[in-house]
């Protein structure tokens, strides 16, 4: 479980994609240009389709990262309905939390088609991919935490295990 806490993230989150590298300056280079118009707009919706690609692929990577752990850090003497229960139970969660995710994606791909048609800045757009993977973040730092809370239940129940068999 330390290595997960302690191991660099870069295979998770790589290198965030530029927005002005993919959309072009915001500014246009004819001034009575009102907004982004044909060619541009879909090149900003491709290249929002991409970043929320890569913000799912990025939740998908660390949901099995997660279920990887858990499985390499469950012990011998779990039993397996037990393994199944609590596995079942952080799976749900980590899907829950990333339907969520996907419908705050989805929001923000709404906000952002308004917010290209009235000229929207580079910098706009960065904050709003740092807000994503933040969000992206804080999905890995749950899916840590419920592995841990996982790793402190099968514990408490191999002390209660080791309670019962001496009493007996």
């Amino acid at each position: 479980m330390e290595q997960m806490l302690s191991a660099p993230s870069s295979p998770v989150r790589p290198d965030p994609i530029e927005a002005e590298d993919v959309l072009g300056p915001a500014v246009p280079e004819h001034p009575e240009r009102t907004g982004l118009k044909g060619d541009r707009v879909q090149g900003a919706f491709h290249a929002l389709s991409q970043m929320v690609n890569q913000l799912n692929q990025r939740l998908h990577f660390a949901e099995q990262e997660l279920k990887d752990e858990m499985h390499s850090s469950m012990s011998p003497s779990v039993e397996p309905e037990l393994e199944q229960c609590m596995a079942a139970e952080v799976l749900q969660e980590l899907q829950a939390e990333r339907a969520e995710r996907s419908a705050m994606a989805e929001e923000a791909a709404e906000r952002l088609s308004v917010l290209l048609e009235s000229e929207v800045t580079v910098e706009e757009l960065q904050h709003e991919l740092t807000q994503k993977d933040q969000e992206a973040s804080e999905v890995i730092e749950i899916g840590c935490t419920l592995a841990q809370e996982l790793e402190e239940l099968q514990a408490e129940r191999a002390e209660r295990r080791a309670t019962a068999e001496q009493t007996e």
